[in-house]
């Protein structure tokens, strides 16, 4: 079984280097410009997912939704690691960028990995949250707090990035190497 945990001190270490490094924070440098970049360019396309454009506006609104499902979750679940079941549309990307606006990592599970390895990959991570645009079966996925991403929910409440320290996790990759596990 092969982990990768990441930090922003890992990434600006292996893709910016320390000599580039502004900041201490890669991750508040990113998201301080992609908030900047939805507030200025709010008609203007950020993503092109399967011939469809979406505008950072339906982003903003997209990421905001999804922090407000998080923070809709009880205290008492832990929130500091998430799972989110990936594919190539709109409801991931918002979910991806909205757990580092929360200032959680999160966990990418394969859309067509076995349930099996899935809650492999979960229960290594220490997940209790996961988010999927799909529907999981509650049995197999019942020890976890699942959320279907509502990127349409209308909120007022401004976006704004919870704090992240260059040691803080940004995301665990597992990959299975050649024994086929997690």
């Amino acid at each position: 079984m092969y982990i990768q945990f990441c930090t922003p001190a890992h990434i600006c270490s292996h893709y910016i280097g320390p000599t580039l490094l502004v900041k201490d924070n890669f991750v508040s440098m990113f998201l301080d410009d992609l908030l900047s970049s939805l507030r200025i360019n709010g008609d203007r396309n950020a993503f092109c997912i399967k011939d469809e454009f979406y505008k950072y506006s339906e982003l903003e609104k997209g990421i905001k939704s999804i922090i407000s499902q998080l923070e809709d979750i009880p205290d008492d679940i832990p929130k500091g690691r998430i799972g989110i079941v990936c594919s190539d549309d709109f409801e991931t990307y918002a979910s991806l960028l909205a757990v580092w606006f929360s200032g959680s990592a999160y966990v990418p599970l394969g859309l067509q990995n076995p349930v099996e390895r899935n809650l492999s990959i979960l229960t290594a991570a220490g997940v209790s949250v996961i988010i999927s645009k799909i529907q999981l079966d509650p049995q197999s996925y019942s020890n976890f707090t699942i959320i279907q991403p509502n990127t349409s929910r209308e909120i007022d409440a401004e976006l704004d990035p919870t704090a992240i320290a260059k040691d803080d996790l940004l995301y665990i990759l597992f990959t299975s190497g050649s024994t086929g596990n997690p």
